[in-house]
């Protein structure tokens, strides 16, 4: 018996890193570079691992979505050490796990927004 595939989403994990003050968003050029590199080797390696940032007039979120809890890889002690550098204050949420939502059947339609 081989392994059939699953309707079963991966659990999926979120967490943040939130820097103040905000920083304008040309300065954070190396970060995302440093994000991107990071999502192209998880999928790589078959691992789920995204960061983006996300900008308000307060702070500026890092949002990572991995489909681990760990905290403690290197792409973290990477993240904290150039945000050491670029920012006076900054800090990290605990992993939250992400509602799993199943994927939609097949030739199944889409109701509209009402």
């Amino acid at each position: 018996m081989g392994n059939a595939p699953t309707n079963v989403p991966p659990t999926l994990w979120a967490y943040a890193y939130e820097v103040l003050p905000p920083r304008p968003h040309a300065e954070w050029a190396e970060l995302r570079a440093l994000l991107d590199t990071e999502h192209a080797a998880a999928e790589r390696d078959g691992r789920r691992w995204t960061g983006k940032l996300v900008y308000t007039q307060l702070v500026t979120h890092v949002l990572v979505v991995s489909d681990h809890p760990d905290q403690d890889r290197e792409i973290n002690r990477r993240v904290a050490k150039w945000l050491l550098g670029a920012s006076p204050g900054f800090s990290m949420t605990v992993p939250k796990v992400l509602a799993a939502v199943p994927p939609p059947e097949k030739g199944a339609r889409r109701r509209p927004k009402s």
